[in-house]
């Protein structure tokens, strides 16, 4: 009998490891987040380290984290004035933009869609954040026949799992 597992990846990669569109920049007291860090004691407001670490022009979106029995973040404030707060910026100089994506200009409508670029990868670093990453055994008689980790979110996990498993009959 082959019996399909889905089970957490333990020991997954950082997204912010892979080649990305976005630099993260961020600050924690008790987190080390993003690409950079920086100290916010040598910053007088969030507007003054934007000056000062954010080159320009670039595509800017801030960094929210929500901190309570576990981390997430987001381009978009969470309700709870307490436990969560700005943490930082995700953004892309417009020269980076134009070199990766080929854009020769970069239009209103070019720079909403670098945008959502942008909270792709804001979406998935938080995934990460929040330990949602899987892996599927292959099993026959108890041994591991196939396996294979990394996947972001459950659902394909699970959906992987299933062709592999399928494969296999």
């Amino acid at each position: 009998m082959t019996i399909l597992q889905i089970i957490h990846d333990v020991s997954p990669e950082s997204p912010r490891e892979w080649d990305n569109l976005g630099t993260m920049i961020c600050n924690h007291s008790r987190y080390s987040l993003g690409d950079e860090s920086f100290n916010s004691e040598d910053y007088s407001s969030w507007n003054a380290v934007r000056s000062f670490k954010i080159p320009k022009p670039s595509i800017v979106l801030p960094l929210y984290l929500y901190d309570h029995g576990g981390i997430t973040i987001s381009t978009t404030p969470f309700s709870c004035q307490w436990d969560s707060g700005q943490v930082g910026w995700i953004y892309v100089t417009d020269k980076k933009a134009r070199e990766e994506l080929g854009y020769e200009r970069i239009s209103r409508q070019r720079r909403e869609t670098i945008a959502r670029y942008l909270r792709g990868e804001v979406e998935t670093y938080d995934q990460y954040l929040r330990g949602d990453i899987w892996g599927y055994q292959i099993l026959e008689d108890d041994k591991i026949i196939d396996s294979c980790y990394g996947f972001y979110g459950e659902d394909d996990a699970r959906e992987a799992g299933q062709e592999a498993k399928q494969g296999r009959a």
